[in-house]
């Protein structure tokens, strides 16, 4: 589901810790998406419906919890994402 989603917003998936030089990586195994920051693998989801940064509620609806990041969208996109946890934007 996920994927028609990115691709839909113009991303692309890899697998999450190999080469992919754009950071947007997928699990494979499912709906779950990953990014890889700051070396580590993190759960990520596009930030619909907000379009500009805070995007809080919006976010912790995505990804669950409440302690999760706003950033701009990838590649230049104008789609902001969710990303797990605090300070982890690409």
């Amino acid at each position: 589901m996920l994927a028609g989603i990115f691709a839909s917003i113009g991303l692309v998936a890899g697998a999450c810790g190999g080469n992919d030089e754009s950071g947007l990586n997928s699990s494979g195994g499912g709906d779950d998406a990953q990014l890889c920051v700051k070396g580590q693998c993190r759960d990520f989801a596009p930030a619909s419906p907000c379009t500009t940064c805070p995007c809080t509620n919006v976010c912790n609806d995505q990804l669950g919890g409440n302690n999760n990041s706003c950033c701009p969208g990838l590649g230049g996109g104008t789609q902001p994402i969710c990303v797990e946890g605090s300070n982890n934007c690409p």
